[in-house]
């Protein structure tokens, strides 16, 4: 007895395992989701980089038929590929709009996985990617006197830890979307919308009288603003 009290034993509760088995899974799922944080901000960036390439180069190939998503340019090829009149086909028909849009979803399933962290098809390393969730919008505007390009990638993923975080409430999966546009390069179609639209607003004018007069007059001197704007730019 006298050994006991020299030793002073105090009775041990176990309150810092209780502690540690309630802390420390909290820093680690806390790491673990500051970690997927910092890849979807990467992502998030890869997606709208690769959405402002594929607005660019897709108006560009709908000012141009000719010319190549992935090129950038209009091979000796290729030159004779377009008809003089291909305008006119499609303004007629949406199969050549189609074939556009179709050339666009290509490019950006073609590059989606290049630099992305989610690629299944690059070992065992990376994050899972799941391609069925992937979706590709491609909105042309015409506004008559210029087209606007729209392109917009939404991806879904789905965590490889969802298991888990499942237990502790957190969403299994997340939503990332980008969107860019770009005006369609067209100088000459541009050229001929403007001239039928003053024209088309001449004609009208005179065929009530001259009662339009003060919008003519807003019409041209708005174009006339555009196309000082066009000269000193290209100056």
């Amino acid at each position: 007895m006298n050994l006991f009290r020299k030793l002073d034993l105090k009775p041990n509760r176990g309150s810092m395992t209780v502690e540690a088995a309630l802390i420390v899974p909290a820093v680690i799922i806390s790491l673990i989701v500051l970690v997927y944080i910092c890849f979807m901000l990467y992502q998030q960036a890869y997606i709208k980089s690769l959405a402002n390439t594929a607005a660019e180069r897709g108006a560009a190939v709908w000012a141009n038929p000719s010319k190549d998503m992935y090129l950038e340019f209009i091979d000796r090829e290729s030159l004779g590929n377009t008809s003089l009149y291909w305008r006119i086909g499609e303004f007629l028909s949406g199969k050549e709009k189609q074939k556009k849009y179709e050339m666009v979803n290509s490019f950006v399933l073609s590059n989606i996985s290049k630099y992305s962290v989610f690629d299944k098809d690059r070992g065992k390393m990376t994050l899972k990617y799941t391609d069925n969730k992937l979706n590709v919008k491609c909105d042309l505007a015409d506004y008559v006197i210029y087209k606007k390009l729209k392109v917009t990638i939404e991806e879904e993923y789905t965590l490889p830890i969802s298991n888990m975080l499942n237990s502790f409430g957190f969403n299994l999966e997340f939503k990332i979307s980008a969107s860019s546009e770009s005006v369609v390069n067209d100088p000459v179609e541009f050229v001929r919308n403007t001239d039928f639209v003053i024209d088309s607003v001449r004609e009208i004018d005179q065929k009530t009288g001259g009662k339009l007069e003060g919008i003519v007059e807003k019409v041209t001197g708005t174009f006339d603003k555009l196309s000082g704007k066009l000269k000193s730019f290209l100056e």
